[in-house]
């Protein structure tokens, strides 16, 4: 596939994807998921045997998890390791519960 076809098929300008290609830009997310996507991948997030697909290209993570307050963390560098790895695990349920609605 030529860059013209990529731009043409991801939306994104052939310019940025020619700067990606040679070391000149890094993608961001909603970039290299549009990439991804137009090649036939998903992007995904993988925590041992969880995997959780990332909303498509375009969604505004803002618009899904609305405005959180600014506040201290609840988690430092003292919590222990069992809380941590429950946090991180609620946080991906509630990722999960929110990308399967948005299907």
């Amino acid at each position: 596939m030529t860059q013209r076809q990529l731009a043409d098929v991801s939306g994104v300008v052939q310019a940025n994807i020619s700067a990606l290609e040679n070391d000149r830009r890094a993608p961001t997310v909603e970039t290299l998921h549009r990439l991804l996507a137009a090649c036939g991948y998903e992007l995904l997030a993988v925590a041992g045997a969880r995997v959780l697909p990332f909303p498509p290209a375009g969604i505004d993570p803002e618009s899904i998890l609305g405005d959180a307050p600014d506040e201290a963390p609840t988690i430092t560098s003292d919590t222990p390791m069992a809380v941590r790895v429950r946090a991180i695990n609620d946080v991906l349920d509630l990722a999960d519960t929110i990308v399967r609605s948005r299907r």
